[in-house]
């Protein structure tokens, strides 16, 4: 199945904590996370990536990882 469930969101973990290290703030959880995502769109819209696709394409990972994830556990 690839990487496993678990390790995605401790690979994000470690993302989240890095990024909050280099802001200098630690702000709740789901503000880091809105932070972070709205940075590499930005980053993504600079470099000419159609951001739209990118969060459809998110959506769809999420929703067949989760998924194969419950059937596993």
């Amino acid at each position: 199945m690839g990487i496993q469930h678990n390790e995605r969101s401790l690979r994000a973990s470690t993302l989240v904590d890095e990024y909050c290290a280099l802001k200098g703030e630690y702000d709740c959880l789901e503000s880091t996370i809105t932070d972070l995502i709205t940075d590499v769109l930005i980053l993504a819209h600079m470099e000419g990536i159609d951001i739209n696709s990118i969060c459809r394409m998110a959506e769809v990972h999420v929703s067949a990882e989760t998924i194969a994830y419950r059937e596993v556990a």
